[in-house]
């Protein structure tokens, strides 16, 4: 079988969230991080024939990139790739007691009071900039009109920061995240945020989606 171009995409993302990873049968691809801060979950068009484990997946995607056009052929212990160009290899599946298992299902929210669109170019100039600036949070605000995201240092008063107003809602809260959660692939994504500290990032097209933990510090109505 052939791995789409963008599946390897999917694949390198979650090798930022867990360096390891479980597959299941089917076309479901979960990960979740060592902390369990954050869950992916990713719809492909492939279809793997069996569950297997990958120990080190950045090193595996590595043995990958030194084919052209690879075919993969997933047997009972290991997957073997080849190309035309008469290379191949055997790569090993890890044992599961080794890789860190996601939940079996994706998360439902408890409740969704706040949603809205974060768009494709609003959301890597956030991380641009937090990346610039050297800012370790995220925090999406709103004061009962205005949805705000912004980029700062919660620990520094007088720290950079950059902003984009995202939405309107008639909610007050403050919720903050930590910038090395927010391991996303570049999209736009539906936004959904619950009361019970969890938020929800979605691609508009369905096709994937994160469950990203808040900080201590997040608060609902206006409280802290």
């Amino acid at each position: 079988m052939k791995i789409t171009q963008r599946t390897g995409q999917v694949l390198k993302n979650f090798s930022t969230i867990n360096p390891t990873l479980s597959v299941t049968k089917g076309n479901t691809i979960r990960t979740v991080s060592q902390n369990k801060t954050v869950l992916a979950q990713a719809m492909v068009q492939e279809d793997f024939p069996r569950d297997f484990a990958i120990y080190d997946l950045s090193e595996f995607l590595g043995v990958v990139s030194l084919f052209d056009e690879p075919d993969f052929n997933f047997d009972t212990y290991y997957v073997s790739i080849s190309d035309d160009n008469n290379a191949s290899s055997q790569y090993f599946y890890a044992d599961r007691s080794m890789v860190t298992i996601p939940p079996d299902k994706a998360m439902s929210l408890p409740d969704e009071p706040i949603k809205f669109v974060l768009g494709d170019k609003v959301l890597k100039h956030l991380l641009q900039a937090a990346s610039v600036m050297g800012l370790p949070e995220l925090i999406i605000s709103g004061d009962g009109e205005t949805i705000k995201v912004l980029a700062t240092n919660t620990k520094n008063t007088t720290a950079h920061q950059f902003s984009y107003e995202v939405g309107k809602t008639s909610e007050q809260f403050k919720v903050v995240f930590k910038v090395d959660n927010l391991k996303l692939i570049a999209g736009t994504y539906d936004v959904t945020i619950s009361t019970q500290r969890l938020a929800q990032f979605t691609l508009t097209d369905g096709s994937l989606a994160y469950w990203i933990a808040m900080e201590g510090t997040s608060y609902f109505g206006g409280q802290q």
